[in-house]
């Protein structure tokens, strides 16, 4: 277990912001395809020492995702404002949003936050800016510069630790795109990893396989393992075992030889 005796200690929150219905091959690497799962879309909401912040934002359109890109299902209540609304916050409420990656489902709904600082790689904003041809459709149409939004918002960090405020860190996780962030936080169950899509099942791990879609596996399947000596439990952004507002309980993160002890939420 990670020492965190010394730095302030947050409660995370997981948030859902729908599902998508994709092959599995998105979620593993080099497997072959035909198997549909469902794969859930979760946001972190961290609170402590005075701080309200929103790791990832979720899916704006879900017409638009399911015409374009896999079949998506969100309720109203998935939307920040409803997700919040359990929490008895507001949009308004957050100081700061955490993207760990500018893909459409995790930047979709940024603009709803008028208050919020915006923290997101250097390397990733210019990515999504002119990505490679085979990852376009993952940042069109552009969410996260949806009026009153524009750079100005943003905190753009470079491909080093970033203290976000004592106890909160981002650190470099590329390889599912080029400027992957995650977030690492002390909990009192131990440093928690925020993974966006960094690891985003159990078999990431269990197999040592990275997530489908990457810019580069070499990248993708460094990460896997820098998140494992740095973390010491896990919230995955498409994790099935999860579940909507759980606030402890997180699947540990394994050890070289082991797998991962099942979630006791």
């Amino acid at each position: 277990m990670t020492d965190t005796a010394s730095a302030a200690r947050y409660k995370v929150t997981t948030v859902g912001f729908g599902s998508l219905a994709v092959d599995w091959t998105t979620q593993l690497h080099s497997r072959e395809p035909g198997q549909l799962i469902e794969s859930p879309v979760w946001g972190a909401v961290i609170e402590g020492g005075g701080l309200r912040i929103l790791v990832d934002t979720g899916i704006r359109d879900p017409a638009m995702v399911s015409q374009n890109m896999a079949p998506c299902t969100q309720s109203a209540g998935q939307a920040p404002a409803g997700v919040l609304d359990v929490l008895g916050w507001r949009c308004s409420d957050i100081d700061v949003v955490i993207n760990t990656h500018l893909h459409f489902d995790h930047c979709g709904h940024n603009a709803a936050f008028p208050n919020a600082r915006f923290v997101v790689s250097k390397t990733e904003w210019a990515w999504a800016l002119d990505p490679a041809a085979d990852q376009a459709n993952l940042y069109a149409p552009r969410e996260w510069l949806l009026p009153p939004l524009d750079e100005s918002r943003y905190s753009l960090v470079d491909d080093a630790d970033y203290r976000v405020a004592d106890g909160i860190t981002t650190f470099p996780t590329p390889g599912h795109s080029p400027g992957h962030l995650s977030v690492l936080v002390d909990t009192d169950e131990g440093r928690l990893c925020v993974a966006g899509d960094a690891v985003a099942i159990p078999e990431n791990f269990t197999q040592r396989t990275p997530v489908g879609l990457v810019t580069s596996l070499e990248q993708a399947t460094a990460s896997i393992e820098v998140i494992r000596t740095r973390a010491d439990r896990l919230l995955m952004a498409h994790d099935p075992r999860l579940t909507a507002f759980m606030a402890s309980g997180y699947p540990a993160v394994p050890g070289d030889k082991t797998t991962l002890r099942p979630c006791t939420c």
